[in-house]
């Protein structure tokens, strides 16, 4: 390569550049402008280039623009084009640990972005059953079920999708289960009451004349019927129903048999004896009284108060029964993206012994307060798990003084440092491989001065000195930093 002919109009503020970079004269040039001049206009326009992207004015966007950019007299082509961005601490927040080419990484992290909008969408919806910010449910979800969110969704997906009228939904959750109640719930006192309530309801819906019969027919499976063939004008089209003794020749009458048939049960005068040793000792408790009040309302709770673990997972999973059209969307997106995921993962895998060099390159060259890895490549091949990153902090010498950090909690943690490690390693990665192509390559930089400390400045710019030393790569050095700019011009010899 000679020639590096640029010729620009209207294309992201820059009104016009026309240009011709000689590197027949020197491997580099440096471009030193004010910031708002044209550094980062010029190194988007070539960016496009290398997506196959169409450049545009984003203000005037009426204006023609105009995109020419010659190798010695012929366009340039896509993958002659690398450039080296500033680092943008946001665009980390939604980024996966993954090891794989940028474009790669993109999809993947693009997927996740999408499905973690959704849920946390779906979780606003499903706010009010909870009564406690969206932002927690996800996990007391998983703690309730021991289980990643998704996959209990997929487990329970036939049961909620079976639902056809979901019961407790009056019920909310935190108005149960919350630090006070719980205390409470969980006392031996209570449990020992709650025992012996269950016992005499069991044998009131039993032994007694009753419509209802413990495990098979209850007040939810009756109301449930009522409410079926109410929606589907049974009684309009002159059917009759028989319970025992009482035919049934329309919907109010079912309603009221059944009401009576609940109140018989509630109001038994040994069953209320029961109840009233239980609202006693909830208003014995001030803390209580608004849970007391809360129970007295909603007293076809109190059986399920005594397996506490059982009665969580029943109110969730009528919940999300509930919102079933929404929770069927969110679950075909999961999959959905499942599979495209995996497609990614498949190809990820090809590169990972680059992967490898590109960490052993890292590790002689810059310097960070920790330790670099690659996730154990045994889960990556049984798991079908894409590499990832693994960051070792040591503090101290002891066996307590080392941790290992990859995955959801190191992206919770990422500070700057970290960050850097990334952006430094997709900059390797992106060169090393376009080294194999043995194809002239113009990397752009563009005003990368303040995304290194001081000691991994130095540590860039040798780096991309022996990059040059490749014959076919070639380079333009885009800075607003004069102290970088001093640096650039006497170590890589910038024309």
């Amino acid at each position: 390569m000679t020639e590096l002919e640029i010729h620009l109009e209207n294309c992201y503020g820059i009104r016009r550049f026309k240009h011709k970079f000689n590197f027949g004269e020197s491997k580099t040039h440096l471009v030193y402008a004010p910031n708002g001049v044209m550094k980062s206009s010029l190194a988007l326009t070539m960016e496009d280039i290398a997506e196959g992207r169409v450049s545009k004015d984003r203000i005037f966007s009426h204006r023609v623009n105009h995109r020419e950019v010659k190798v010695d007299g012929v366009d340039i082509e896509q993958d002659e084009i690398f450039v080296i961005q500033r680092m943008k601490s946001a665009e980390f927040k939604e980024a996966s640990t993954i090891l794989a080419n940028e474009k790669l990484k993109n999809e993947y992290d693009s997927l996740n972005s999408k499905l973690n909008e959704s849920k946390n969408e779906f979780l606003k919806q499903i706010q009010p059953f909870f009564g406690i910010k969206s932002s927690l449910i996800e996990n007391e979800i998983e703690t309730i079920f021991n289980q990643n969110f998704f996959k209990i969704l997929e487990i329970f997906n036939a049961e909620i999708n079976d639902i056809k009228e979901p019961i407790y939904c009056n019920i909310q959750y935190s108005e149960v289960f919350n630090t006070k109640t719980l205390k409470f719930l969980e006392s031996k006192d209570f449990k020992t009451k709650i025992r012996e309530y269950i016992k005499v309801y069991d044998t009131l819906v039993n032994e007694n004349d009753s419509l209802f019969m413990k495990g098979t027919f209850n007040h939810y499976n009756a109301d449930t019927v009522t409410k079926s063939l109410k929606d589907n004008n049974f009684f309009s089209a002159n059917h009759k129903v028989k319970i025992k003794e009482h035919e049934i020749a329309n919907a109010q009458e079912l309603e009221d048999l059944i009401s009576n048939e609940k109140e018989k049960v509630l109001k038994d005068p040994e069953l209320a004896s029961k109840f009233n040793e239980i609202d006693k000792a909830l208003n014995s408790n001030a803390e209580l009284r608004k849970f007391r009040s809360y129970v007295e309302e909603n007293q076809e709770i109190i059986k399920e108060l005594a397996d506490l673990s059982n009665f969580k997972k029943k109110l969730v999973i009528n919940y999300l029964a509930k919102l079933k059209s929404e929770f069927n969307v969110l679950l075909k997106l999961h999959k959905d993206t499942s599979e495209q995921r995996e497609k990614i993962v498949i190809e990820a895998k090809k590169e990972q012994d680059d992967w490898t060099k590109v960490i052993d390159i890292f590790k002689r060259r810059f310097t960070v307060p920790f330790e670099v890895h690659i996730k154990n490549q045994e889960d990556v091949i049984l798991n079908s798990e894409p590499a990832s990153l693994l960051f070792k902090y040591t503090d101290g010498v002891g066996p307590d003084d080392t941790k290992l950090l990859g995955g959801a909690e190191l992206q919770e943690s990422l500070s700057t440092g970290e960050q850097r490690v990334f952006y430094l390693l997709n900059i390797i990665f992106q060169i090393e491989t376009r080294r194999k192509l043995n194809k002239n390559q113009i990397v752009i930089v563009d005003d990368i001065a303040d995304s290194f400390d001081y000691k991994n400045k130095y540590a860039i710019i040798e780096y991309l000195k022996d990059v040059l030393e490749d014959p076919h790569f070639f380079m333009i050095v885009l800075t607003h930093n004069f102290d970088f700019y001093k640096t650039i011009k006497s170590r890589l010899g910038s024309k």
